[in-house]
């Protein structure tokens, strides 16, 4: 939704742009001067108050300030009101162009009443476009300004120079058609064009320097920048130590890798294999659980020293691997070629929930009961989502909030973010589901029933949540390159 909020700023400013100028070329009649510049300064500052609180509510809503129902419902507040200003704008110039023509009658009929215009002779030559009775004399006419012929010496008239221009139609003495008070008004018209030309075309230069400002002053999806590059084949899975805020291990093809300062140096593991999943038990962060390609294995110090670990499970190959956020003590494991299993008892034993699991997923996330409690990432068919681990659903969105993939490499839930939704059936959502596609980052505040995408675009492998602080994500890609945000994914800056 983030191009969505720059489109449609630069949108109405565009529009606004080519209106105002266009608009003095496609009115009928002369502008009023001052009072359409007074009235058009209302609407132009009505339009720059909608530029600014859609690149509020945009920014609120990426950094996770506002809902997703909540965003489109101010969205379509706004909209509704850029209509009405717009239409707004045509009535006052209707208006005002009324109240222009009957100003310009009034004053021809005042000339003609005023006791000090001079008798016109009848009988005489008259204005060929408006049937005004000259002199015979004059250049102009003085009641449309129409170019005359000249009465030359011995009753010839001089023929009109080029710019002249006679009409073929001549009216009744005394007597003005509506298509000659519509060339009054075009002559009116066309001495103040240029002068409101001008001042619209500046008008638009500024509209459109202060939108391209304003763009260039919001985070920019291009401003991405890695903070370290992994020298590894393969990155699976990345996690934070809920215990030491910047130590981070990464998965690999190769085995296990750690960082101690934020995901920017790496320094090998003594623990080999291809490791798939990295979790901590919610509540003995000393606990780290690692799972593989024939890879089960625990440490009960942080990380230091491993040793075996599996349960019953009857198979070793662990492709992906959670803990409940909310029962303490409930994992739940994915076993290629026997299924999905939960372990109530901190993984001593192994029951099986379902035995049809598609064998390409890469990752498993466990979300809050109620709704969907379970999501599983695969690389043919996007997200999945249960709600008993045994009966699972699509769960990629629908329309503009569907996923632009189906490959998706890891799925993460960050139960703590403080991000709600309540639905229009009154249910309430709380939590963030983030999912690692080959074309960016996403997020979900709706229990994966729409999806925004965030501005990170590029192949992601591997992607964690910090346990202790939400605001920090940290993003391995295909290539090995991190990448850390500090603001939920907003903005990747790099060092």
């Amino acid at each position: 939704m983030t191009e969505l909020g720059f489109a449609l700023l630069a949108l109405l400013a565009v529009g606004g742009s080519v209106a105002f100028v266009v608009r003095p070329l496609t009115r009928r009649r002369g502008s009023p001067g001052l009072l359409w510049e007074a009235r058009n300064g209302v609407v132009a500052e009505e339009k720059a108050s909608l530029l600014e609180a859609l690149r509020q509510l945009e920014f609120d809503f990426q950094l996770g300030s506002l809902s997703a129902e909540d965003y489109h419902q101010l969205e379509a507040g706004l909209r509704r009101r850029a209509l009405a200003a717009l239409q707004a704008e045509d009535l006052q110039l209707e208006e005002l162009d009324g109240a222009i023509e009957q100003a310009v009658e009034a004053e021809r009929a005042r000339r003609r009443r005023s006791p000090g215009t001079p008798e016109r002779p009848s009988g005489g030559p008259v204005c060929p476009r408006c049937g005004w009775p000259t002199m015979g004399t004059e250049r102009f006419c003085p009641s449309c300004g129409l170019a005359l012929a000249r009465r030359q010496p011995g009753g010839r008239q001089a023929m009109p120079t080029a710019r002249q221009t006679v009409s073929v139609h001549v009216a009744p003495a005394g007597r003005r058609t509506a298509s000659a008070q519509r060339a009054t008004e075009e002559a009116v018209s066309s001495r103040t064009l240029a002068p409101w030309l001008w001042a619209a075309a500046g008008v638009a230069v500024l509209l459109v320097l202060g939108v391209v400002w304003v763009v260039m002053r919001a985070p920019s999806r291009a401003a991405q920048a890695p903070i370290a590059t992994v020298q590894a084949s393969h990155s699976h899975t990345v996690a934070f130590s809920p215990r030491r805020e910047e130590l981070v291990f990464l998965g690999t093809h190769n085995g296990l890798l750690a960082s101690i300062d934020g995901g920017r140096t790496w320094g090998p593991q003594p623990l080999a294999g291809d490791v798939m999943a990295i979790t901590h038990h919610p509540q003995r962060p000393l606990e780290v659980y690692v799972t593989g390609h024939n890879v089960f294995a625990r440490s009960e110090d942080g990380g230091r020293t491993w040793g075996p670990f599996s349960g019953d499970l009857p198979g070793l190959d662990i492709h992906a691997f959670a803990w409940s956020p909310e029962e303490p003590d409930r994992a739940y494991a994915f076993a290629v070629g026997f299924g999905l299993y939960r372990s109530d008892d901190a993984g001593a034993h192994w029951e099986r929930l379902s035995e049809q699991m598609p064998e390409d997923a890469t990752g498993l996330a466990a979300g809050r009961n109620g709704y969907a409690a379970l999501y599983l990432s695969t690389l043919s068919q996007g997200v999945l989502a249960s709600e008993d681990g045994r009966s699972w659903r699509p769960a990629n969105g629908f329309l503009n909030g569907a996923l632009p993939t189906l490959r998706v490499m890891a799925v993460a839930f960050d139960p703590n973010s403080g991000e709600t939704y309540t639905s229009s059936g009154g249910q309430t959502y709380s939590g963030t589901l983030y999912a690692g596609t080959d074309r960016g980052l996403f997020k979900s505040v709706d229990a994966a029933g729409s999806w925004s995408r965030l501005s990170l675009e590029t192949d992601v492998a591997a992607l964690a949540v910090h346990p202790a602080d939400s605001r920090v994500l940290l993003v391995v890609d295909s290539r090995g390159r991190v990448f850390r945000s500090e603001d939920r994914g907003l903005t990747w800056p790099g060092d």
